[in-house]
């Protein structure tokens, strides 16, 4: 009889055991269905489309999001990629053309801003409680590159994903140049008072929102993985090894690797570069008056008294001070190194009025044709899948072989870095040239060491050497800001705890956007 009970009471604990583990493995199953993972590899031209995008993508897919990656991949289905070296530059074959191959992915749908929003839409219609998107390829100073040469900034983001709900946490990952400005607006201006913030904070930090862009604000960015293959990348490595993924570890990771020179930044740490701005800005003001007379203490100035914690970290430290001035060495370095590269962007537009003026000027007529179709159909709302294909017919119809024709002289020029027409161009710009179109080329008409000969060599060795200044001082920015970066957050955490009432939305709002850097990616 105790024989018999002990077996029952074993059984019941086997049936229990093994309803308990199909319990949590269909909650585990449940919550993994509510997460949508994202890639998208702008490409934004058949010669401007890198093998080593590709491999990033290959990493994300297969060592973050376990192959379960909506994958939008340049043109799509049979795009080619442009093969490179280690070093990143483009494989040429005998008579110098530029050398493409298949792609290595398999399942994939074109980068195009309207293919996004409709996985935008998708994922409003099954209710997605997380979604994770990663943007890749080369970025511009207008923001995330899309196949066919659109660019979008954080504000065109957000209209983007409009169709999720507010309550969709939304994490962004840019692996492309100037992240800063497809996470948050370049041109935003701090507010002045208290009363400002939630309206500020709305316009530019909106809820459940977080991203990570590789690199700080508007600067040229640094490929992780240049010249490696998946499964071998950095990327891969790091995404492997990295325990309970989230943004915020991953910046760690990138932050502690000595190879990596740009600092990558969350949007947290956007919003505390605001913040702090406004605190010194205040502190600032608090003194004068405080000097001026006894009982100068309003409003505006509450942030101040409640904040004694961080305002000598941030706006008197002379780690403060050494770091802004790597910034401004950053920056200098910067806008040369983008000056050199945008001087050929340049040159190739004029070689064009010379060389193709009809094309050029049929093509300015397309593109202005499309934007117009584009906004007929934005007027309607939300489209069907006819009236989406119906629009995307008419923009192919619209392009033509003229566009396409277009595109592959267009970035065939800009690809080759020593066409002849370029290096006789080079030979007309002389210091007077700068300064007569210093306009367009600020810095390097203010650098006395700017100077083009005109010859391959002399173009390869300026580059070359504006490139190592900007590395140094970013590597130089780096040692500096890596020495801060946990007392920073941790400064940043308590002054938010200590806010008063009046900007108790900056509070909840940092705390939701550190909430959701913080949160598990899978």
């Amino acid at each position: 009889m105790i024989l018999l009970r002990e077996k029952r009471q074993a059984c019941l604990s086997g049936l229990i055991f093994f309803l308990v583990s199909a319990c949590l493995l269909q909650a585990e199953t449940a919550h993994a269905k509510r997460k949508r993972f994202i890639f998208v590899n702008g490409g934004y031209s058949p010669l401007m489309n890198a093998d080593m995008h590709e491999q990033d993508l290959l990493s994300f897919h297969h060592d973050l999001f376990e192959g379960k990656t909506v994958l939008l991949n340049a043109a799509g289905k049979n795009v080619q990629v442009v093969r490179t070296d280690r070093r990143g530059y483009p494989l040429r074959d005998a008579s110098g053309g530029i050398l493409l191959g298949p792609s290595q992915v398999g399942d994939q749908k074109a980068a195009r801003p309207e293919v996004l929003r409709t996985e935008f839409e998708s994922a409003a219609k099954d209710k997605i409680k997380e979604l994770t998107i990663v943007y890749g390829d080369h970025g511009g100073r207008s923001g995330v590159p899309f196949w066919g040469g659109e660019f979008f900034d954080a504000a065109r983001l957000r209209v983007l994903r409009s169709p999720l709900s507010s309550k969709t946490l939304i994490r962004s990952i840019h692996l492309h140049c100037y992240p800063g400005v497809a996470i948050v607006d370049g041109k935003r201006k701090i507010p002045e008072n208290p009363a400002e913030w939630a309206k500020y904070l709305e316009a530019h930090y909106p809820e459940n929102t977080c991203a990570l862009g590789m690199g700080n604000g508007q600067e040229i960015g640094q490929y992780y993985s240049q010249g490696q293959k998946w499964p071998d990348t950095n990327w891969s490595k790091l995404l492997k090894n990295l325990k309970k993924p989230s943004l915020d570890r991953i910046q760690t990771a990138l932050s502690e690797d000595a190879s990596v020179r740009p600092i990558p930044k969350m949007t947290s740490d956007y919003l505390e570069d605001d913040f702090g701005a406004y605190l010194c800005k205040t502190a600032a003001t608090a003194s004068k008056k405080s000097e001026a007379c006894s009982d100068c203490k309003g409003e505006m100035l509450a942030a101040v008294e409640k904040g004694p914690l961080i305002l000598p970290e941030i706006c008197t430290s002379e780690a403060f001070l050494v770091l802004q001035k790597a910034e401004a060495e950053v920056a200098v370095a910067d806008q040369l190194y983008t000056e050199f590269r945008v001087m050929k962007t340049n040159w190739a537009v004029d070689w064009f009025y010379e060389h193709e003026p009809e094309l050029h000027i049929s093509h300015r007529a397309s593109l202005e044709r499309v934007d117009k179709i584009k906004a007929t159909y934005a007027a309607l709302g939300q489209l069907s899948d006819a009236q989406k294909a119906e629009m995307e017919k008419k923009i192919r119809d619209e392009l033509g072989d003229k566009g396409e024709r277009w595109d592959k002289l267009f970035y065939g020029l800009i690809a080759n870095d020593f066409h002849p027409e370029f290096m006789k161009f080079l030979g007309t710009v002389d210091r007077k040239w700068l300064a007569a179109n210093a306009e367009v080329y600020p810095a390097m008409a203010a650098n006395p060491e700017i100077v083009f000969s005109g010859s391959a060599g002399s173009v390869t060795k300026l580059g070359n050497h504006l490139y190592w200044v900007l590395a140094r001082a970013q590597e130089a920015r780096r040692k500096i800001a890596s020495q801060t970066r946990k007392e920073r957050k941790e400064a940043y955490e308590q002054q938010m705890a200590l806010l008063p009432g009046s900007l108790k939305d900056v509070r909840k709002r940092y705390e939701n956007i550190r909430h959701c850097e913080e949160s598990k990616i899978r």
